[in-house]
């Protein structure tokens, strides 16, 4: 694999990498040649590059060239790897906007407590 890079979400020290890769055919279109091989971080070649995220998560830019792979490597059939790439990215999706919802639904009720905390400050000021 030359050139390739990508950001991964949420483990900055994982032990293991699930990366897509193209064996063959046309970059930038979706067909028959994806394929998921399953890396340790420390192959040579691969790089992992971290940064802290707003949320306090981590990310990591992931840098691979010219890592050579064998047949071990690969998750299921070579060139099989797009639809279990899309279930990932549609799961991957949802679950980020759980996670979204949930911070929302709490950033809400934290509004709402401090506005009966202001409305009741207010009222016995007014009060007096």
């Amino acid at each position: 694999m030359m050139n390739h890079q990508s950001t991964m979400r949420r483990r900055r020290d994982a032990d293991r990498l699930i990366v897509s890769a193209r064996i063959a055919g046309e970059a930038g279109v979706a067909d028959k040649h994806v394929t998921l091989f399953l890396m340790d971080p420390r192959t040579p070649g691969l790089t992992m590059r971290p940064w802290p995220l707003h949320d306090g998560s981590w990310a990591a830019e992931v840098v691979l060239d010219s890592v050579q792979v064998d047949a071990e490597s690969v998750l299921g059939e070579a060139g099989s790897g797009l639809p279990a790439l899309q279930s990932g990215l549609t799961h991957a999706i949802a679950a980020l906007g759980a996670e979204l919802l949930g911070g929302m639904e709490r950033a809400i009720e934290i509004t709402a407590e401090l506005v009966v905390t202001t409305m009741h400050h207010l009222a016995r000021v007014v009060r007096h």
